[in-house]
């Protein structure tokens, strides 16, 4: 039985996953092909380490948009060209609702983890100031997952960890003291081992010094020993973060990963984006 293609009904189905407008094309072997390559480009970017560079992401992104973009175009030019086929037994409204469910299964499991386990990158948001004038609110970050699997934190590093007192939240402070620093502040200033430590980054945007008044905690802190197999960290935006002068050390095994770059940003109260952060690498 022969029947007429719908570009319609096959440029939709393209979009809906990847590969089944070939396969309502009559093209199954093709569709099948087309469905799995997906998962090729990311092995593909995983095995190139491209995504940890912001130009690389860039690459990987803009190469599946295309390559998207042509299996739709490809299912929609078959689809004009063919105008009728001979159905096979995989021609059924049930293949195709089937197909669209294994395709968004997949994006949310398969697709997740080759990204988390294989690629190693994962992207978060920036919700608060406490990162500032490093990360804004309204940042859209690129962290390798992979980073701390082959070497310790480094004091400077920029790291997002599993909060210690809540383990559903995500934090991202600067690393300040490494297992066994002593860590004290005086007036603001912070002394690892008895040396003033100078972070460029940070910003105080508060004239006053807390000692009795407030929480002294703020401005003067310790001296602390940092536990073995823990860090010291704190916000850059340093009168205005919660960080471990309030709630303590973080240990290594709820450190996620290392952040590399801002491959988006938007200006909430003004809706805009913000071009000129974009790309920046978070140092």
């Amino acid at each position: 039985m022969n029947k007429k293609r719908s570009p319609i009904a096959a440029f939709f189905l393209a979009l809906l996953a990847s590969g089944l407008g070939q396969i309502y094309n009559g093209q199954l072997y093709k569709g099948i092909i087309f469905f799995f390559s997906g998962y090729a480009l990311v092995i593909l970017s995983a095995l190139t380490g491209l995504q940890r560079f912001f130009l690389g992401w860039i690459i990987v992104l803009a190469g599946r948009i295309i390559w998207q973009a042509y299996i739709i175009a490809d299912a929609l030019v078959v689809s004009i060209r063919k105008k009728e086929i001979s159905l096979n037994f995989y021609n059924k409204p049930y293949i195709y609702i089937l197909v669209i469910l294994i395709s968004m299964l997949s994006f949310f499991t398969i697709n997740l983890l080759i990204n988390n386990e294989l690629v190693g990158i994962k992207t978060f948001s920036i919700p608060s100031g406490a990162m500032q004038p490093t990360l804004a609110v309204g940042d859209y970050i690129c962290v390798d997952l992979k980073h701390y699997r082959a070497t310790k934190p480094q004091r400077g590093d920029v790291a997002v960890f599993i909060y210690p007192k809540d383990p559903a939240v995500d934090y991202i402070k600067r690393v300040i003291g490494l297992p066994g620093d002593t860590v004290e502040i005086r007036d603001k200033k912070v002394y690892i081992n008895g040396q003033e430590y100078r972070t460029p980054q940070a910003v105080f945007k508060d004239a006053n010094i807390y000692r009795g008044a407030g929480d002294p905690r703020r401005d003067n802190f310790g001296p602390v020993t940092v536990p073995p197999g823990n860090y010291f960290f704190m916000g850059d935006n340093r009168d205005h973060s919660y960080d471990s002068r309030f709630w303590g050390f973080v240990p290594l095994n709820l450190i996620k990963g290392k952040a590399l770059y801002i491959y988006y940003s938007r200006d909430r109260e003004k809706s805009r984006t913000r071009w000129e952060r974009l790309g920046k690498s978070i140092l």
